[in-house]
Order: structure tokens, then C-alpha cells, then sequence
């Protein structure tokens, strides 16, 4: 099999190939008995190609298979000479996604300042924050003031997928005192991200955990773009058909402290072998007791069989005297080709209360020597009251969810709540209006 990589010229999104000025020599008696397909071979050479791109030029891979039947005698021949020639074809047959790069990075102007959050939440970039980073805040005018990032969280491992291909900016809140210019005392306001993507399976909330990083990093841009700002949400005109007081909560322990193998995006937290208890701990304030709250865990065991016998170790799960259960992990087989450890999850429900979840992790060891576990991660699903508690609240419910509906909130112990913002879209947080009655914040 002949093959070529033939550069093309930029801007072709799909391509066609053929052969011309082609010459052939019949194959000898030994060369067609060595030819595996030779009772398969066409009357014309076989070509298969396929478009592909590296750093942004399009390049098609040609595999052509030298052979033919000539159909006027039947002789098998082999090609010997010939030339492609290759022109765009009018569909994009190479599986690839087009895509729309902007002209220059917006990086390419302005004055540019990094620095990195650790999780979700809305931030407070004060006067004296932006003097640390290198900021000549003399002079500087609010309007010039962007905060720029992308809330993507781990990149795809596969090309299928679409990312941005810049820095976006991101909506803000300046607090200047009215007078367009940032001076001590002043601030920025904006929603981040931080590294661990959350995606809905069924009606559970799932952790994308970034294997390569422990916090997002986010730009301030002088001069870039225009000042683009948090706007008010309008809310709707209709009644509403549901009331909302509760929300749904998702947390996650996944730590990364160990690795089995050195090497791999697999980590693990806690290691169970001297030590074979450990205590964690889900603040959950204002908890909804009449729900079942979910967890689904993930652990590591390592148990050697004994010959042909399957051993088992256990995980003992308890969480005060409300819950316990046991994740039994199956032994392995003792091999240094084999696996190093076996992984298994599992999820249990029952009905909690309070501020807290407590959960004591035991490992069980069949063998007090050589059986070893490793806790992976625990994720938690509940439901808690909306009531106002710390400095700020993530919340969001999927019972205010349905076609036609509109749906009333109710914050219960919200009487120091100043601002109210709608995140869906991150990079667009919208105000929302509010109406106040005694200690509650009532918004659509």
C-alpha cells in the first residue's frame, strides 16, 4: 500500500483525489502468487483519503493500493508511475467540524492581568487587589475595566467536541461611587467558575473533576473591549404557577493524594491500611429532612485471591445512627501484568436532617497485611430549605423546571441579601428584582 500526506492549500474543508498519467507493469508469476488479494483486486486502483488538520492547515492523509485488473486482458498489473490531482469537492466528507477562528486573539491588545480562582462563586476585585497584580490604577476610568475567561472547566480529551477559540468577556458590576473613576475603596464584582464542571445525569448532579489543574484562571482586560456589564432580568408579567422554598445541593470530596500506578489521570484520596477509619463531614444547612438525599461513592480495594478462591474486603459506610451500609470489593489476582487494584461504586439513599452529614468510611481488610483500599470520591445529592446562609448561596431547582410554568421563589432569612443574580448563562449574569417582606426575598 502506497501512502502520502499531501499538504493543501488553506481553506479547503473537504477535498477529492484521482490518478492521472497512470502506467502499469503486469505482475510476474511470483508476484501475483505473493498477492494476498489478488482475486479482489478492481480495474482501477483503489484510493481511500481523508481530510485532517494540524495547527490549523489542512492536510489529506492518501492511501492508495497499487493494483489493478486491466480490464481488457484480465491481467493483474501493478501501477508504477502516475500523479495526483487533487481539487476541492463541494461537501465536507472528512468528519471534521468546521470552525470560525477570530482573526487575532484578543490578547493581541490591550493591557492584561492573570490571576485564579479555586471555586464557583461571585468575587470581589478590589482597589488594592488590582495594584497587586500590576495594575496603574492612576487614572483608570471604570470603563476601561473587563474581566475576560471561559467557563469550560477540563478541556475535551476528544476533537469532537467545540470550545471556544478565545477569551471571552464577562458581565460585571463596577462599584465606583458614580463617578466613572477607580479609586480606593472601589470594586469589581463578578461569577467565576472554578475547575470542576458539574453535568445533570437523569436527575442527579455528576462532578467533571480537572484532572490537570486545582483552579481556573481569569484575565483582567484594559482597554480590549467595550464595558460590558450585569443587566437587569426582566421577569415575568404572568402569576405564578408554583412556589419555590427549597433547592437542590450537590458536593463532592474528590481528592487527589495518591496515584497507583505513577502514572495515569487516575488519583486517589485517603489510603486505608494503617489507618482503616476516616471521618468526613457535607455541610448541608437548613437540610430538607423529608427528602432522601443520595450518595454515590467510588473506592479502591486491593485483595489478593487465595489460589481459585475469590476473597472479598469491605467498605462499612455509616453515617450516625441513620445509615449504614457495606460495599464489598472483590479480590484480584496477585500478577505484575495484572490489575493493581479494583474499583467499585455504588449509591445509597436515606433521610438525613441538620447541618451537617457526617459519614465514617471503614476498610474492612481480609488480609490485616497485604489487602489495601483507597477512597476515589464521595458525591452527594440533596435537598436543603432556601433559606440564606453565609455570604453568598449557590441554589438551583429542578422543580421550578416544566413548559408554562413560572415559578416563585421564596428566601427565607434573606434580610441582609443585597444582590440576587441569575447564572445560568455565566458568562451573562442578569440582576434580579426582588420584593421584600420582612425577612424574605420573593423574585420570579
Amino acid at each position: 500500500v502506497h501512502t502520502e500526506v499531501v499538504a493543501l492549500p488553506n481553506g479547503y474543508r473537504s477535498a477529492s483525489i484521482r490518478i492521472e498519467e497512470a502506467q502499469y507493469v503486469a505482475l510476474n508469476d511470483a508476484e501475483a502468487r505473493a498477492w494476498p488479494l489478488s482475486d479482489h483486486v478492481s480495474a482501477e486502483p483503489l484510493i481511500q483519503s481523508q481530510l485532517r488538520y494540524q495547527r490549523k492547515h489542512p492536510f489529506l492523509l492518501v492511501s492508495t493500493l497499487p493494483f489493478r485488473r486491466n480490464p481488457s486482458t484480465g491481467a493483474l498489473e501493478k501501477l508504477v508511475r502516475f500523479n495526483y490531482v487533487i481539487s476541492e469537492s463541494g461537501s465536507d466528507d472528512s468528519g471534521s467540524r468546521k470552525m470560525n477562528y477570530p482573526d487575532h486573539s484578543r490578547l493581541a491588545s490591550g493591557e492584561w492581568f492573570r490571576f485564579s480562582v479555586a471555586k464557583d462563586g461571585v468575587y470581589k476585585l478590589g482597589y488594592d487587589f488590582l495594584q497587586s497584580l500590576g495594575v496603574n490604577t492612576s487614572g483608570l476610568t471604570s470603563e476601561r475595566i473587563n474581566v475576560y475567561g471561559n467557563h469550560n472547566g477540563l478541556l475535551p480529551f476528544t476533537n469532537a467536541e467545540e470550545v471556544p477559540t478565545d477569551l471571552f468577556p464577562h458581565s460585571i458590576e463596577v462599584i465606583d461611587g458614580g463617578d466613572g473613576q477607580f479609586g480606593p475603596g472601589d470594586f469589581v464584582l463578578f461569577y467565576a467558575k472554578g475547575p470542576t464542571r458539574w453535568t445533570m445525569n437523569d436527575s442527579l448532579f455528576s462532578h467533571v473533576k480537572h484532572v490537570f489543574s486545582d483552579s481556573s484562571s481569569y484575565f483582567i482586560g484594559l482597554d480590549v473591549d467595550p464595558p460590558v456589564r450585569v443587566q437587569a432580568i426582566t421577569q415575568s408579567a404572568l402569576p405564578a404557577t408554583r412556589t419555590i422554598t427549597r433547592f437542590n445541593d450537590r458536593q463532592v470530596i474528590d481528592r487527589d493524594l495518591v496515584n497507583l500506578i505513577k502514572s495515569g489521570r487516575t488519583w486517589f484520596g485517603e489510603v486505608y491500611d494503617l489507618v482503616t477509619t476516616y471521618n468526613y463531614s457535607f455541610d448541608t444547612p437548613n437540610l430538607d429532612a423529608s427528602e432522601p438525599i443520595t450518595l454515590e461513592v467510588s473506592v479502591a480495594g486491593k485483595t489478593f485471591h487465595s489460589g481459585v478462591q475469590t476473597n472479598y474486603s469491605n467498605f462499612e459506610f455509616t453515617s450516625g445512627g441513620a445509615f449504614s451500609a457495606i460495599l464489598p470489593v472483590q479480590s484480584i489476582v496477585n500478577s505484575s501484568t495484572g490489575a493493581v487494584a479494583r474499583v467499585v461504586q455504588d449509591t445509597f439513599e436515606w433521610n438525613a436532617g441538620g447541618n451537617q452529614v457526617p459519614l465514617s468510611v471503614t476498610f474492612d481488610k481480609y488480609d490485616p497485611a497485604t489487602s489495601m483500599g483507597w477512597m476515589n470520591y464521595l458525591r452527594l445529592n440533596c435537598v436543603r430549605q432556601l433559606r440564606m446562609s453565609g455570604d453568598q448561596l449557590a441554589f438551583r431547582s429542578l422543580e421550578s423546571q416544566g413548559a408554562g410554568e413560572v415559578s416563585e421563589f421564596v428566601m427565607e432569612q434573606a434580610q441582609l441579601v443585597q444582590r440576587i443574580w441569575d447564572v445560568t448563562d455565566p458568562l451573562n449574569p442578569g440582576s434580579v428584582a426582588y420584593s421584600t417582606n420582612g425577612n424574605q426575598r420573593i423574585f420570579k
